[in-house]
């Protein structure tokens, strides 16, 4: 049966049905004008009397039909959703004889095999202008149908479900386009083809029409959003075609610099770059956007001198541009909160303040913005060792971005949770806070390999804290560089140098560790607080490593508000230290005292006023506790020296804390080289098992410094440290006594020592002997 009998099959339909109405519906496309054509062809051809039949095919041409003279008749053509006066009273008296898509389908049956596979039986794709070979002029051609025909009727939230539902095509899309059930027709691959290309066409032309309704562009924007690379792609079409201000408004509207954490750094780049280039005005969006991108980058200070050139030196002062004086929009006073995450600073009450002042002007509609605000809190409340209120502004911030929908962002609270508990050593947590963080990453739709690495360091830091030093010791060596290259706030700053200068320095060398800190002073090189903090580090890894002279020679220096001989003579003031640096400073010099004078004066006292600072970490209380224990065994107080080394393991047993009796590891020897006292303590606590999770790890440091010296460098060692003079060693390794000195000579050097006495000292406190 061929097409032409088909159409004359519905025409005989027509012509014996006595209904005064017909009433073709369907979408474009399905040959509604064929038809009426044919009919009115058939009617003048056979001789019918033309008078009575009126053929409405034309949408501006639509006849009433409250009153129709008898023996008058209508063939008239609708879309969906039309109407024609009368119509329906019509239909309630059975006066109308409907056709709809369906009743003009074609079947496999009377189509060709060729046919049916270009067709699937839509008639436009039957019509002469489809009938041709050329693909690429018949994709032209049917985009321009799809966008100014088939879908030119839909509402913005239709069409932004087009730009977004992949192939998942809605019902009343198959209902428009027929072709789409069945997908293994040439027909489909055409639709599915020039469809995308023409939606985009159609939110272009909306977009631009100067009678576009004032919430368009935001509708199609927070639409677009599902699938951000529809977004990019049509902001990207808008400025090919000269439409900067559309392009602008609706990257505006889309989230402005938010949507970075949709597209990812390369897209967001590529389209940040394009609108710059598009026009000459200063934007805010688009300078707040670059500076941001300057800032995930690692250039914390050029973004900073970025947004001065812009708006001016008032905002290096966080508290002008937080005040209600100042003349910068709301947008940018929030970014510069979201700028403090990544500067080193400590906030006071008078920043915290100004904080929760602007936080109640944040916009109930923009979640993504109060997301952030909390965010900023949160890293503040970490830097002050405020747990609790931390705590409560994570869930905050994780609330606000899961309502805004933005996986990496909820991961980056979820990685913020792990730190606070690796902070204060609550290791059940931080397991359920990683597993949030990486399956929030793998619902992130673009690569992210700088926030895997953080992810990763992570990781490593907890199995550390395990005895599994492996992970760390390779994230150092294989992933460092990009680390400090890429976006770290501060508190993971912290961490990153803090275990790495650890690992390093444990399983490697002081001089590793130390190298390792050095390497860090070029991030944020102007920044005084992250630089003493560092300073710090670098004292702590020369204490560790027995470099005490030159431990006190980079503390001396330094000033938090006090040096060391306000140390010397506080008691009570050290229970108020509340700042970072404060305490990791004040600790320091307390530490540098118990060893080097354990028997000064009070310090017994002081140490004890230092545990009652509310500020210390778990790993700092660990560290004064065995200080204590130390002074205490010195001073004859043994048995609160055995209750105080009793306190340690228990408070590692119930919260962790490896890594901070390896960074004793001098003064726990000492102590446990004590065999009444080390006894007690094997009896009464956990310390067995927690000190054969320790020597697992230590064990490594043995395997180091079989990487780091000769064999024959190592037996020297041992034997040095077993007290064997040059010529009994010489004796016993079968070489000279001038070998011997020149094997030493290398041992020294790779200790970073230069005498026999600090070779062993430094060996010990490395683990390369015992």
């Amino acid at each position: 049966m061929s097409i032409s009998m088909t159409c004359d099959i519905l025409i005989e339909r027509i012509l014996s049905d006595s209904r005064p109405v017909i009433a073709i519906t369907a979408p474009a496309g399905f040959g509604k004008t064929y038809i009426l054509d044919a009919l009115a062809e058939r009617i003048a051809r056979s001789g019918i009397d033309a008078g009575p039949w009126t053929i409405c095919d034309h949408p501006t041409i639509r006849p009433n039909l409250s009153f129709i003279e008898k023996g008058q008749r209508y063939g008239i053509a609708l879309r969906p959703g039309d109407t024609v006066a009368g119509l329906d009273r019509l239909r309630l008296y059975a006066q109308v004889m409907d056709l709809t898509g369906d009743d003009l389908l074609l079947t496999p049956d009377i189509l060709s095999p060729q046919d049916w596979d270009r067709s699937a039986g839509w008639p436009v794709l039957l019509s002469p202008g489809a009938c041709i070979r050329d693909v690429a002029s018949l994709e032209r051609q049917l985009v321009t149908f799809l966008a100014d025909e088939s879908l030119a009727d839909l509402e913005e939230a239709d069409l932004c479900v087009l730009a977004t539902c992949g192939d998942n095509w809605p019902g009343w899309l198959i209902m428009r386009l027929p072709p789409l059930k069945y997908p293994s027709t040439l027909a489909y691959r055409y639709i599915e083809n020039a469809l995308p290309k023409a939606v985009e066409k159609l939110l272009i032309l909306r977009l631009t029409d100067p009678e576009m309704r004032t919430d368009t562009s935001g509708i199609l924007a927070q639409t677009l959003l599902q699938k951000p690379h529809n977004l990019e792609a049509v902001i990207l079409r808008l400025l090919e075609r000269k439409h900067t201000f559309q392009a602008r408004t609706l990257f505006c509207k889309a989230g402005g610099w938010f949507l970075y954490y949709r597209l990812g750094h390369e897209a967001f780049l590529r389209l940040l770059s394009s609108l710059e280039a598009a026009g000459d005005d200063d934007l805010d969006e688009l300078i707040i956007s670059r500076a941001f991108v300057m800032i995930k980058t690692g250039d914390v200070a050029w973004a900073m001198q970025f947004l001065v050139r812009y708006f001016g030196p008032e905002m290096r002062d966080v508290l002008t541009v937080l005040s209600d004086n100042s003349q910068l929009s709301l947008r940018v006073r929030l970014f510069r909160i979201t700028v403090l995450i990544y500067e080193d600073v400590a906030p006071t009450d008078r920043l915290l303040n100004a904080l929760f002042d602007i936080g109640r002007d944040l916009p109930l509609d923009a979640p993504e913005q109060r997301g952030s605000f909390y965010n900023a809190m949160l890293e503040f409340f970490l830097r002050l060792r405020r747990y609790e209120e931390a705590d409560g502004m994570a869930e905050k911030a994780m609330a606000a971005y899961r309502q805004a929908d933005y996986p990496i962002l909820c991961f980056y609270i979820a990685l913020h949770q792990s730190v606070l508990s690796l902070l204060t050593s609550d290791f059940n947590r931080m397991g359920q806070s990683l597993r949030m963080a990486a399956g929030m990453l793998s619902n992130v739709g673009f690569d992210s390999p700088g926030d895997q690495r953080l992810l990763d360091l992570v990781h490593a830091c907890m199995a550390y804290e395990n005895g599994e030093p492996e992970a760390l010791l390779a994230f150092l060596n294989q992933d460092l560089s990009g680390l400090m290259e890429g976006e770290l706030w501060p508190s993971l700053a912290d961490i990153a140098i803090y275990y790495g200068s650890h690992a390093l320095s444990v399983h490697m060398s002081t001089r590793a560790g130390l190298r390792f800190l050095e390497r860090w002073s070029v991030y944020q090189p102007l920044n005084r607080q992250f630089r003493l903090s560092l300073e710090v580090r670098k004292a702590q890894i020369l204490q560790n490593g027995n470099g005490w002279g030159d431990a006190v020679r980079l503390l001396t220096p330094l000033s938090a508000g006090f040096n060391r001989v306000w140390i010397e003579s506080a008691e009570e003031a050290l229970a108020r230290l509340s700042a970072r640096n404060e305490i990791t400073l004040a600790l320091s010099w307390l530490r540098q005292i118990a060893y080097e004078r354990p028997t000064f004066m009070h310090l017994d006292r002081k140490l004890e006023m230092m545990l009652g600072n509310s500020h210390l970490l778990v790993r700092q209380e660990i560290a004064t506790t065995i200080w204590l224990a130390f002074v205490c065994r010195h001073t004859q107080q043994n048995s609160k020296a055995r209750n105080l080394l009793r306190r340690v393991f228990e408070l590692c047993a119930s919260h962790g804390g490896l890594t901070a009796l390896a960074e004793e590891w001098l003064f726990l020897d000492h102590l446990l080289q004590d065999k009444r006292m080390a006894e007690f303590v094997m009896a009464a606590t956990p310390a067995r098992a927690i000190l054969r999770r320790l020597d697992k790890g230590r064990q490594s440091s043995l395997a180091a410094a079989r990487t780091q010296l000769t064999q024959q460098e190592l037996k020297i060692l041992m034997m040095l440290a077993e007290g064997a003079s040059n010529k009994l060693i010489a004796r016993n390794c079968g070489i000279t006594e001038p070998t011997v000195k020149f094997h030493l000579k290398n041992v020294y050097r790779k200790l970073g020592c230069a005498r026999r006495h600090e070779a062993i000292a430094t060996a010990r406190a490395l683990g390369w002997v015992r």
